[in-house]
């Protein structure tokens, strides 16, 4: 059964170094290294100083563009480590669409790192500051550099009302949920949200686009295909997905006061979210991506 995460156009190490060091010969000899795969692109570690991003996804090639042009622009405006582009790749006859290298930031990938609770909780404090800051970045900057709209609604469950169900019937068949009563009982309340104000939005921030050091502490936020200017609840989804509810009001408390509508939307997001990594992670067989997801449903559900 075809997904939305199947790759329209596949790349492998081989194909990735001859590309890079055609296009890039300072970096040859080039050690090429798979990093990690998502939905819209493949990445790979070059020389262990780079993270080449190939899309996967013809959807995925304006993303890039736009973080080419946006994340130069706001990475010392952060209290966090963001990836910046430094080489930019063109489509080739063995490639049909451009590609980016960036700084390759260190850490670990949050969703990888079996965090605790008690880890998450010490979590709360940096990810409010982060977002803090990110949504106080001036729109005036976003538009100069072509940041889109939220042109799919990020909010709005009821869009994807359909296909969340059918990923729930599917985890349940498979016994990867015992129940779905609890995920349709947040679903079926979420409020029907209107953004109020608009800001930039990192767009799909969740563990799997973050970085933890050795000491599991915040040091890197990664992946910005889905940056957009929208609501802030698109992003405030990741407190419901990585922090245990009892470390909720230290966010709060850092990043300011969020409208109940907005923190009940935000929490719906994640729901539906949780879900479809879940069903990621299960036709990937990635079990420690699913062991995450299922992580965040539980925390997302016991609030």
């Amino acid at each position: 059964m075809a997904q939305l995460w199947d790759a329209e156009q596949a790349i492998d190490a081989t194909a990735a170094r001859t590309l890079i060091e055609a296009q890039f010969p300072q970096l040859a000899p080039a050690d090429v290294r798979p990093l990690g795969e998502g939905w819209d692109n493949t990445v790979f570690a070059v020389n262990a100083l780079w993270a080449f991003r190939f899309p996967r996804r013809a959807v995925a090639v304006p993303f890039l563009a736009t973080e080419a042009r946006l994340l130069p622009a706001i990475a010392e405006q952060l209290p966090l480590p963001i990836p910046v582009p430094r080489f930019h790749g063109v489509a080739a006859q063995a490639f049909p669409w451009p590609f980016l290298g960036y700084t390759l930031l260190p850490g670990t990938i949050a969703a990888r790192a079996a965090l605790s609770d008690s880890a998450r909780t010490a979590l709360a404090e940096p990810l409010a500051g982060f977002l803090r800051e990110l949504h106080g970045i001036p729109l005036q900057l976003a538009r100069d550099c072509g940041v889109p709209l939220d042109e799919i609604a990020r909010l709005d469950s009821r869009r994807r009302a359909e296909l969340t169900d059918a990923r729930l019937q599917a985890l349940r068949a498979a016994g990867v949920i015992a129940a779905r009563e609890p995920y349709d009982a947040i679903l079926d309340t979420a409020p029907t949200f209107a953004p109020s104000s608009l800001h930039l939005i990192h767009g799909d921030l969740h563990a799997g686009q973050m970085l933890v050091d050795a000491e599991q502490r915040l040091c890197g936020v990664i992946d910005w295909g889905d940056v957009h200017i929208g609501d802030p609840g698109t992003d405030l989804a990741a407190a419901h997905a990585l922090l245990p509810p009892a470390a909720h009001s230290r966010l709060l408390a850092v990043y300011g006061p969020v409208p109940q509508a907005r923190w009940a939307a935000a929490r719906a997001r994640a729901t539906w979210h949780g879900i479809a990594v879940a069903a990621y992670a299960v036709d990937r067989d990635d079990a420690e991506l699913l062991a995450e997801a299922l992580t965040s449903l539980r925390l997302i559900t016991s609030a």
